[in-house]
């Protein structure tokens, strides 16, 4: 065999040896469901002594000094979920849904910026976002 195709040969070896060991690592997820669903978000500045009950101790605020939401402390996202399919792809419950979060941006105890969701409310009545739920 020529040199060049014991090179090409042990070159695609590797890769396949390679590719098996991540596939054999790999874990395999549980699909619950998939839905397409369109996002709005509203940011707002409030009081800060009005989001401070809603905030886990050793959490901080975390408020934007820059950018389009600069001072912002509170934010309201909509959300249409427009199709939403369980595992086999059949419509769950009616398929659609409309949510409202109410998100605060905090900074939790290790150090890392999340999103609070501190309320929230559903179309369809499911229980939504609870109090101190983080996201």
């Amino acid at each position: 065999m020529p040199a060049n195709d014991r090179s090409r040969t042990l070159t695609v070896l590797v890769a396949l040896i390679t590719w098996a060991g991540v596939v054999g690592n790999a874990e395999a997820q549980t699909l619950v469901e998939s839905s397409a669903e369109a996002q709005f978000q509203l940011d707002f500045q409030v009081p800060q002594s009005a989001l401070k009950s809603f905030v886990p101790s050793g959490w901080t605020l975390n408020v934007a000094t820059r950018g389009p939401a600069k001072d912002a402390n509170l934010r309201v996202i909509l959300i249409e979920r427009m199709t939403i399919n369980g595992p086999e792809g059949s419509p769950v419950g009616d398929g659609c849904n409309l949510l409202v979060y109410l998100t605060v941006p905090v900074t939790n105890p290790s150090g890392e910026n999340v999103q609070l969701v501190i309320g929230g409310l559903t179309e369809d009545g499911a229980p939504g976002p609870g109090r101190g739920t983080p996201v």
